[in-house]
């Protein structure tokens, strides 16, 4: 396969996939003004552009969530226990030491706490710009309100995207706020390794975890540019969480002292 690129260039329309070539030839465009040289240099191709959107350059095999190796684990805490609940079947969660993963094969109603959670209830029920357009499987939306219920019980944290109407529908404190043992901010999740580039604007909701316990790995980055990342980034990869985020949010759900508060 030939590598190529995308090369806007101003006063040009940008059409992925078009007038692509293995060389800067382009023959039926002889006798133009404009050079023909510029129409294949601006040649693009459509699927590995997809595939990364930062360079546009790998293909999308090469795109994989990075694994932990066995010195990683080892070095990971595992304990107390906690679980992640709402994950999905390949998320990073079942490579972490020491987490119980709640996924579609392992019913997270069967949970019976006892454990600090880590809970991802499914946010399209919830979106407060897309739930209008959402097509939820049976019961889906009322995952919601259990990991809100377990998140009091057993603490831990909760995330969901941000301006989430879940927060609202069971009275979870917004960012910025406390009621009682809950407490909430908003946090962009380009500030941990191994996201995209995306900010991807979220909200985290805590139960039973001090703040002075809780430290933020802040980084900045860029305005802008998020329309397009997220327009080509793959739809398995919207929804994960990157492996550096879920282990922050697992060590911070080992904090969680119940009995305390």
């Amino acid at each position: 396969m030939v590598a190529r690129r995308c090369h806007p260039t101003k006063g040009f329309a940008v059409r992925p996939g078009w007038h692509v070539s293995p060389k800067p030839e382009a023959p039926h465009l002889t006798g133009d003004s404009r050079s023909p040289s510029s129409y294949s240099g601006r040649a693009c191709d459509f699927f590995a552009e997809r595939s990364n959107p930062a360079t546009m350059t790998a293909p999308r095999t090469q795109i994989k969530e990075p694994t932990l190796t066995r010195s990683a684990l080892a070095a990971m805490p595992c304990s107390p226990l906690v679980a992640a609940l709402c994950v999905a079947n390949k998320s990073i969660y079942h490579q972490l030491c020491g987490v119980e993963c709640y996924d579609m094969a392992r019913d997270v109603r069967t949970f019976a706490g006892g454990m600090p959670v880590v809970a991802h209830p499914p946010c399209r029920s919830w979106s407060a710009f897309c739930a209008h357009q959402a097509k939820p499987m049976p019961g889906e939306k009322d995952l919601g309100p259990l990991c809100v219920e377990w998140l009091r019980k057993c603490g831990g944290v909760l995330e969901h995207p941000a301006h989430s109407r879940l927060f609202a529908a069971t009275g979870l404190p917004l960012p910025g706020r406390r009621d009682g043992a809950l407490w909430s901010i908003e946090v962009l999740q380009s500030w941990w390794d191994g996201h995209l580039g995306t900010q991807k604007k979220t909200w985290l909701c805590f139960a039973h975890v001090s703040p002075a316990d809780v430290h933020y790995p802040l980084t900045l980055r860029g305005n802008g540019g998020d329309k397009r990342l997220w327009q080509y980034m793959p739809r398995s990869f919207r929804s994960a969480t990157c492996r550096h985020l879920a282990e922050w949010l697992v060590t911070v759900s080992r904090t969680a002292n119940v009995q305390d508060d």
